[in-house]
């Protein structure tokens, strides 16, 4: 089955992770207007881009194709690699996670981010950091034979949740552009502080 394929049938079609049990139904994201902004041109023809939000900026090999309902999202694939990046919306009006509540949630949140690749185990799990935000990497096979290594991330401050994906149907994940991709990926400071809630999931 093509990359594409494959990964179309699954991704999108699966429910965001658990909340952090705040007790409210979040309403529906809105659409955002404001274009991707492109941060500057790669001497080696990656690009980095910023979020539409200002949220978190990435570099891709080439240009991505967003999505900015329900998630702030965006992906690029060339028929071996797939590249993934989301963003929830900040909650409002929520105080900060405590520390042991947002490794309760990174944890909770691993099989949902699997399955929305279409993995339903988790080969590979451990604990990261980036700056000041907790995270967890994870590595995963879907029915496909596609193999992923996930980076998700977490601001205790605005409950948002990051999630930054690399896939290839080759059997080795240790390749320099799953590396260049997953360090070019930062949160950015000037993103809304106090958005509408995110959703639970796509509608």
């Amino acid at each position: 089955m093509a990359l594409a394929t494959a990964i179309a049938a699954v991704v999108g079609g699966c429910h965001w992770p658990p909340s952090l049990g705040t007790g409210s139904t979040p309403s529906p994201a809105p659409v955002l207007e404001t274009a991707a902004t492109a941060i500057a041109p790669d001497p080696n023809q990656w690009i980095t881009v910023a979020a539409p939000d200002r949220s978190y900026a990435i570099a891709f090999p080439q240009s991505p194709a967003w999505r900015t309902v329900p998630w702030i999202e965006a992906k690029y694939e060339d028929g071996e690699r797939f590249y993934f990046v989301r963003s929830d919306l900040p909650q409002r009006s929520l105080p900060a996670a405590a520390p042991d509540r947002v490794r309760a949630y990174l944890e909770a949140a691993m099989p949902g981010v699997a399955l929305l690749f279409g993995g339903s185990r988790i080969d590979y799990s451990e604990p990261i950091q980036l700056d000041r935000y907790p995270g967890q990497r994870l590595m995963f096979e879907n029915a496909s034979g596609i193999q992923f290594e996930a980076r998700l991330f977490f601001d205790p401050q605005t409950l948002r949740l990051f999630v930054v994906a690399f896939g290839t149907t080759a059997r080795n994940l240790a390749v320099p552009e799953a590396e260049r991709f997953f360090n070019s990926f930062q949160i950015l400071d000037d993103a809304p502080r106090n958005g509408p809630q995110a959703p639970n999931g796509p509608r």
